[in-house]
């Protein structure tokens, strides 16, 4: 961009050829050799959709973020499509940056925004997913004790979804949010030997449970199943000692005994809770030894079998759920009920609750290539969504080139293609065929107080290169590194130079 004119192509293999964690040093020893950010360079030079889709390269991808966030609720009418596409492509440590990055540039809590933006159990959704998974946690058990009756249901499902350290967490976070205490809520909402059960559970603890999974072995799986068969044999039930031993048995260990009394009496145990107990002290004890993945399957199933949906049901199955989790809990679906869930999911639902639900189904490279489908679907093309959805993203660009194509029967590449034209389209295209290193995702680093410097010789600024060039090396590999030096070094030739400019990088 020096001199008259612009040489885009150089410009944009400049700035498209390096992971966000070159970009952020590149930023850093352009500010302190010229005194002003690179954004500004840009923007003076080019226009229109290649200037914003350029400017939003060199910004860190949670200011990205944060400003669609922003524009979503800004002014009339709420783009909930928008806040979707970007909070459910995070992960924890990304939504825990954006979300302090949103206070950081507009002085506002994101959760209270959106809060005031939304309704119903999109709302509801929106503030779980919002929240740290403990908070999440204990906002679900909240919700299934307060008010007119109990969710039993909803207890039970929680309580045997959660894992110990989990559940530990949750109980933590339920004080702290709610200034209650989880243990004695149970106890004041329930009765009888389900209380005794799920109170059981609440108060698990690993320490005390007497075998480590490693520890416990084949011949007590044996013995414990045969407690249990005893507890059910003949006249009346021993519902307290099945309680006993199941609660103070791991998940693994739970599994154990079933196949251990599967094998001894030929019946599975699910089926023996089922013809000895009732009610929701048989869904419990059921629930106990099912395995988790078949239990949160059979769950989101009975949420949308018969008249009406158990939103809560289906909320409380999907939110916060690690990627391999839904991924067997999708592929349990097809396999028990000859059905894909996202359809299911898409039959059952409607409005952006639908979307919703079903982006949390999916991985978040399957939710690019569907956020990325919306905004070039139809008339006209949205061009910020584009923007978005493909800067910052080079350590994923492969899984979302995949999963588009899997789910549009087109390469990425040719529909952005057809959806956009001149140097606008280059630098998208850059994008879209750029492969980088996954590991490098959290290569990002806040540089320190930038100097300013009069002269510009080639001794100072390599010390500036070689400032950003320490600061990265302690976050990102070799081969990046690398390509950091000659990168700074080529642009120093790209971009314009503008005296007197003093003004922060965003």
């Amino acid at each position: 961009m020096k001199g008259l004119g612009t040489d885009d192509e150089r410009l944009i293999n400049a700035l498209t050829n390096h992971t966000d964690t070159e970009m952020e040093a590149i930023c850093y020893a352009y500010q302190a050799m010229y005194g002003k950010p690179m954004t500004s360079a840009v923007a003076a030079d080019c226009s229109g959709n290649y200037k914003n889709a350029l400017v939003a390269m060199l910004k860190p991808k949670a200011v990205v973020d944060a400003e669609t966030l922003r524009k979503a609720m800004k002014g009339l009418g709420t783009d909930e499509f928008a806040l979707i596409r970007t909070l459910l492509t995070l992960d924890w440590y990304e939504m825990e940056e954006v979300k302090s990055t949103y206070m950081n540039l507009y002085n506002r809590n994101l959760a209270a925004d959106v809060d005031s933006e939304l309704s119903g159990d999109f709302k509801y959704t929106m503030n779980l997913i919002l929240s740290t998974k403990p908070e999440a946690h204990a906002k679900m058990a909240r919700r299934a004790m307060k008010g007119f009756g109990t969710d039993e249901s909803a207890l039970i499902r929680l309580l045997n979804i959660v894992t110990c350290q989990e559940l530990f967490d949750m109980k933590v976070a339920y004080q702290a949010l709610f200034s209650r205490d989880f243990i004695a809520d149970l106890k004041s909402e329930l009765s009888g030997p389900l209380e005794q059960a799920l109170v059981a559970l609440a108060q698990a603890d690993v320490a005390q449970i007497p075998f480590t999974d490693v520890s416990y072995t084949s011949n007590q799986a044996a013995t414990d199943a045969q407690v249990l068969r005893k507890a059910m044999k003949g006249v009346g039930t021993d519902e307290s000692a099945i309680i006993r031993i199941l609660t103070q048995r791991t998940e693994y260990q739970r599994q154990c005994i079933a196949e251990a009394y599967l094998a001894a009496h030929h019946k599975s145990l699910e089926s023996a809770f089922r013809s000895e107990t009732s009610g929701r002290l048989e869904e419990c004890l059921v629930a106990m030894v099912t395995p988790r993945f078949k239990m949160l399957t059979m769950s989101l199933r009975k949420a949308m079998a018969g008249w009406g949906t158990d939103e809560s049901a289906l909320v409380m199955c999907l939110v916060h759920r690690p990627a391999e989790d839904l991924f067997y809990m999708r592929r349990e679906y097809a396999s028990i009920y000859q059905q894909d869930l996202v359809k299911v999911i898409r039959k059952e639902c409607s409005g952006s609750f639908e979307d919703l639900l079903v982006c949390l189904v999916l991985s978040s490279a399957e939710v690019c290539a569907l956020a990325l489908d919306k905004a070039m679907k139809g008339l006209g093309t949205d061009d910020s969504a584009l923007i978005q959805l493909l800067t910052h993203r080079s350590y994923m660009m492969p899984d979302i080139r995949e999963a588009y194509l899997r789910q549009y029967g087109r390469p990425l590449a040719e529909a952005v293609s057809s959806e956009c034209s001149g140097w606008y389209k280059e630098v998208l295209l850059k994008l879209v065929n750029f492969d980088s290193d996954p590991s490098l995702q959290y290569g990002y680093f806040i540089p320190p107080h930038v100097p300013s410097y009069d002269q510009r010789d080639p001794f100072q600024f390599q010390n500036i290169v070689q400032q950003a060039y320490t600061v990265v090396s302690n976050h990102a590999a070799p081969v990046a590194q690398q390509a950091l030096a000659m990168g700074v070094t080529h642009l120093h030739d790209v971009v314009l130079e503008s005296p007197n400019m003093r003004s922060s990088r965003y």
